[in-house]
């Protein structure tokens, strides 16, 4: 039965007395007979005092532990009826079978918690990991896991913008010294020689050797993805924690972070991509091309020794990682289909695989001409291996059955396609976009030749249909005016109201040269054409 028990106290010093028995009252007195000081504890005379002490409650616990009974103590309140209030909330989460008395932190139970999610995938627990060593444990670790509110939540993620503005801070600053480092060693270069000539290289060596202890103290901005994915970790654990009544509730539910949107996907329109000549910076962090645009990068790199890989980017949306673990046995020549099964992630320089989410795992369709291109991949792999094992007679070439290998037969690290997709757009001058992107125009491109969102979810490998219409398809430009005229169409008038066509605005197209006209005839020319199975 609750019984609430407040007091007041606080930290004075003086006389002290005896509290019990029969010298109840009496001086408390040494060996050398002067009455001793210490802590007066409750028995200050200035306690009557409103603004003097503190209150604290002491409550007797239902739950018992071997036997003996359990009191929850706490002080530090500013009125009594605070002290009271949180003594029968504490009680009531005992008989609710929370462990009060626990001494358990926050960074301990998460450091425990994550040690127990055998069910998370292996590119996910580095981050969950980082969360924890440098945001939630740094900030609120401390923290008993049963003290744990919504405002220590908050209070992290103030101290993360209160530290993103030192961050920027420290950014300004660093340019103004690099600034300041040119400018003297413009000074330099045009002085004639003299002592101002030296005076202004001492000034630009000093300039210099600040930027350069500067820089190296920089540190990237905790933004607002990332403040997210921080929250999302926590939300998980804490989730947890209420299943196994560490905790009442999910504290995370009750706090809002700056709304976070996934940046919209753009097609490179002729407007955008004058405004890019014009300025240097992408209009969007994802950028599409256009079906002529993708077309144009494939005969770009028709001669290069991934082109099977990129066509099939390109046309049906796979993941890098799902490339990289693709194997022949998934590949049915017959039926023009894909299975993908597997998916090789990479943590820093290491890789494993391992299978892709569930309603990642599915069955692509492909097109006749990629048939053609895998089939001619696989005879050149084949004349590969033997010219390896000949060339190399102590190192055997390595039968990984995978579909696009190094020389030797081993996988590629998922980050060398996207190393190798960034040099081919940079070497052709083509407009700039992500390797990841090309997914993004799959999808543009599925949507213009009909497909259903579902069709293209599926493709994809999406959980549902929603993320695939919200973030994943693009539509084109060409076909927004035909679906626009057949709209029109749609609806029988009696009078037509006609106007001059508008000169449609067309992308910058370059005049070719002479030697650029022969390099794409060749590059024709040297297309590996296959037979098309029928």
């Amino acid at each position: 039965m609750f019984e609430n028990k407040t007091y007041k106290r606080c930290g004075c010093k003086g006389p002290l007395v005896h509290k019990r028995g029969a010298l109840k009252g009496q001086p408390k007195v040494g060996a050398d007979g002067v009455q001793l000081i210490g802590p007066l504890d409750k028995s200050c005379p200035q306690l009557s005092k409103r603004d003097h002490g503190s209150w604290y409650y002491s409550i007797e616990l239902d739950t018992k532990v071997e036997g003996k009974r359990q009191h929850a103590v706490k002080g530090g309140f500013k009125t009594q009826k605070k002290a009271a209030k949180e003594a029968r909330e504490k009680y009531e989460l005992s008989r609710a079978g929370i462990k009060v008395l626990s001494k358990e932190t926050l960074g301990r139970y998460m450091t425990e918690w994550l040690a127990t999610k055998k069910e998370l995938a292996t590119t996910t627990v580095p981050g969950y990991e980082r969360h924890i060593r440098l945001f939630i444990g740094r900030y609120i670790g401390h923290v008993p896991l049963v003290e744990l509110d919504a405002d220590h939540i908050r209070a992290m993620f103030a101290a993360i913008d209160a530290e993103n503005e030192a961050r920027d801070a420290h950014r300004a600053q660093v340019e103004a010294l690099e600034e300041q480092a040119t400018f003297w060693g413009q000074v330099w270069k045009e002085e004639k020689p003299g002592p101002d000539r030296a005076k202004a290289r001492a000034a630009w060596t000093e300039a210099r050797a600040a930027h350069k202890a500067a820089r190296k103290m920089l540190k990237r901005l905790t933004d607002t993805p990332t403040q997210h994915r921080i929250k999302a970790t926590l939300s998980s654990a804490l989730a947890d924690a209420v299943i196994a009544q560490k905790i009442v509730r999910n504290w995370t539910e009750l706090v809002k972070l700056t709304p976070y949107k996934r940046p919209k996907a753009l097609v490179w329109t002729a407007v955008r991509i004058a405004e890019y000549h014009r300025t240097g910076k992408k209009p969007s962090p994802v950028m599409v091309w256009t079906p002529r645009q993708t077309g144009e990068f494939l005969d770009a790199v028709v001669e290069d020794r991934l082109y099977a890989l990129w066509h099939l980017l390109a046309l049906r949306g796979l993941r890098r990682g799902e490339a990289c673990a693709l194997r022949w046995s998934d590949i049915d020549f017959e039926a023009r289909t894909i299975e993908i099964s597997k998916q090789l992630v990479a943590i820093a320089s290491q890789t494993f695989e391992e299978p892709p989410k569930a309603d990642s795992e599915r069955t692509i369709t492909i097109d006749r001409e990629t048939i053609a291109l895998l089939l001619a991949l696989k005879d050149r792999q084949d004349a590969e291996r033997e010219a390896w094992n000949t060339a190399h007679k102590e190192k055997v070439w390595k039968d990984t059955n995978a579909v696009f290998t190094q020389e030797d037969g081993g996988h590629y690290h998922p980050d060398h396609f996207t190393y190798r997709f960034e040099k081919l757009i940079e070497k052709n001058n083509l407009l700039p976009i992500r390797l990841h992107d090309l997914r993004h125009g799959t999808a543009g491109l599925a949507n213009a030749a009909g497909l259903s969102m579902k069709d293209i979810s599926a493709l994809l490998g999406h959980s549902g249909i929603q993320i695939t219409a919200d973030t994943y398809t693009s539509t084109f430009e060409e076909f927004q005016h035909v679906h626009a005229e057949a709209t029109l169409a749609v609806v029988p008038r009696a009078t037509r109201i006609t106007a001059p066509a508008p000169v449609p605005v067309a992308e910058p197209v370059k005049t070719p040269t002479p030697d650029t006209t022969r390099r794409q005839r060749d590059a024709k020319r040297k297309r590996v054409r296959v037979p098309v199975p029928a």
